[in-house]
C-alpha cells in the first residue's frame, strides 16, 4: 500500500460476548446526533481491541459505543437523559466502524453486572455571560490562513491524493490569546472528514503563535459545532480562569483544561 493512502469507510464485527468495565453518558435529548443514546467509553486499561486511524492524535477516532438494549427497562437502569456513571456489562455483536457520515460503534447488551450512575457534578455552574463564545470566520483571517496551508500541507496533499483532486482546506478560523502571552493564538475548525473522522463536523485545534511563527498545536477534540450566518456559536467557548497558564473551555456545556502537554481534557 502506498505511504499516504488512506481508507474512508471500515467496519469490523465481532463475535461472541465479553464483560467490559468502563463510564458511560446518556445523552439528552437535545444532543444533535445522539439524543437519547447510551455512549459506553471502555476503560483505558481494559484489553480490547481498538480500530487506529491514524498516527496523528488530532484525528482519532470516537472510541464511544452507543448501546443497544433487549428492554427499555435495562435502558432505565442508566439514569435519565443527561446522567453519566460506571459500569460493568457483558457485551455482544460488537461493530466498529469509521465512515465519512455519523456513525459510532455498536453493542448489544447481555447482562448489566453493576450500574452505579453519578451524581450530577458539584462544580459551580458557569453563568453564560461569564463564557465568551468564540465567533468563526469561514473566510476571514488570510495570512493565518495562509500559514495553515503550509503547516497542514501534508495532510492535504494525502486527501488530493485518495480523492484525486486539489481542494482548499476546508476551515472556520479564530483569534484569541489563549495561553495569555499577549499573542493572537489562532483555533482551527478542521471541516473535512480526513480530520474529523465522520462522526463530527469538526476537529477544533488551537496553533499557538510566537512572533508570527506557530508554535505546534493543542488538541481541543472532535466537536459538532453549529456556526451561524455570522460565525456565532455556543459549542465552544472561553473562561477568564485558567489552568497552567491556559484559559479553560466550555465545550458542550462541560469545563475542559489544559493537561500541560498537547491537549484539553475534562
Amino acid at each position: 500500500m502506498n505511504e499516504g493512502f488512506y481508507f474512508d469507510a471500515a467496519t469490523v464485527e465481532f463475535a461472541g460476548e465479553v464483560e467490559v468495565a468502563g463510564t458511560y453518558e446518556y445523552m439528552p435529548s437535545e444532543h444533535e446526533t445522539m439524543g437519547n443514546q447510551i455512549v459506553f467509553y471502555i476503560d483505558e486499561t481494559a484489553t480490547f481491541p481498538k480500530m487506529k486511524i491514524s498516527e496523528d492524535k488530532s484525528k482519532e477516532r470516537f472510541e464511544g459505543i452507543t448501546l443497544q438494549f433487549q428492554t427499555e427497562e435495562e435502558k432505565r437502569s442508566f439514569g435519565e437523559p443527561g446522567t453519566n456513571g460506571k459500569a460493568t456489562l457483558r457485551i455482544s455483536d460488537v461493530t466498529m466502524r469509521f465512515a465519512q457520515s455519523g456513525v459510532t460503534d455498536t453493542a448489544s447488551v447481555k447482562q448489566i453486572v453493576s450500574i452505579a450512575p453519578e451524581k450530577k457534578s458539584q462544580e459551580p455552574k458557569v453563568e453564560e455571560e461569564k463564557v465568551k463564545w468564540i465567533a468563526f470566520s469561514s473566510t476571514g483571517f488570510p495570512k493565518e490562513r495562509e500559514a495553515l496551508k503550509s503547516y497542514f500541507a501534508e495532510e492535504m496533499a494525502k486527501i488530493a491524493e485518495t480523492e484525486g483532486q486539489k481542494k482548499e482546506l476546508e476551515m472556520s478560523l479564530a483569534l484569541e490569546d489563549v495561553n495569555g502571552d499577549g499573542e493572537q493564538d489562532i483555533i482551527v475548525a478542521l471541516h473535512d472528514v480526513y480530520f474529523t473522522g465522520g462522526n463530527w463536523n469538526s476537529n477544533v485545534q488551537i496553533i499557538p503563535q510566537l512572533k508570527g511563527k506557530l508554535q505546534g498545536n493543542i488538541v481541543i477534540g472532535q466537536i459538532n459545532l453549529e456556526i451561524n450566518e455570522k460565525g456565532e456559536q455556543k459549542n465552544l467557548g472561553i473562561l477568564e480562569t485558567t489552568e497552567q497558564g491556559w484559559k479553560k473551555l466550555m465545550i458542550d456545556g462541560k469545563i475542559a483544561r489544559y493537561n500541560g502537554k498537547d491537549q484539553y481534557d475534562f
